[in-house]
């Protein structure tokens, strides 16, 4: 069964936004972005893949956000000695970075949505995230994972 994330993500979004104690004004300072922008995100009607990477460094539990599963029951695990939210900043980077590179080489449409790149994220983070070695955006196999996704995933 395939996991939907974009249904839930701006509720959960709020949740997060609210137990980190941020204000709607407050949080789109630390974002820098538009109060307004927050509050679509909240409503669903666009998902902030472009500051999934920020809102990890200011506390956000980016896993929950995105799958609704808290980052709390994985570090009970660990992973080879690093800390969760560390790892998520670094895997989210390199699947961004890698996106943002082939769209910009004009390997997939441009003006994606937010919504598919927040859904091609989420799919790349959770297939890595269980990797015993993560890749880098220079990757071969999760480049051309990417170029697929964009092609194939729905909005």
């Amino acid at each position: 069964m395939e996991e939907k994330i974009d249904k839930y993500v701006g509720f959960r979004f709020s949740e997060e936004r609210k137990r980190l104690k941020f204000s709607q004004k407050s949080l789109s300072e630390k974002l820098e972005t538009a109060q307004r922008t927050i509050s679509r995100w909240e409503k669903g009607d666009t998902i902030p893949s472009d500051k999934l990477i920020l809102s990890a460094s200011i506390g956000f539990d980016v896993k929950y956000v995105l799958f609704g599963h808290s980052k709390k029951t994985e570090a009970d695990q660990g992973t080879a000695g690093e800390k969760p939210q560390e790892l998520d900043q670094k895997l989210l980077t390199e699947i961004i970075t890698a996106m943002d590179e082939i769209v910009a080489e004009g390997n997939v449409e441009p003006g994606l949505s937010a919504s598919l790149k927040a859904k091609v994220t989420a799919l790349l983070y959770k297939n890595y995230s269980k990797a015993r070695e993560k890749p880098n955006r220079n990757d071969p196999v999760m480049r051309a994972m990417i170029g697929v996704l964009l092609g194939l995933v729905e909005e």
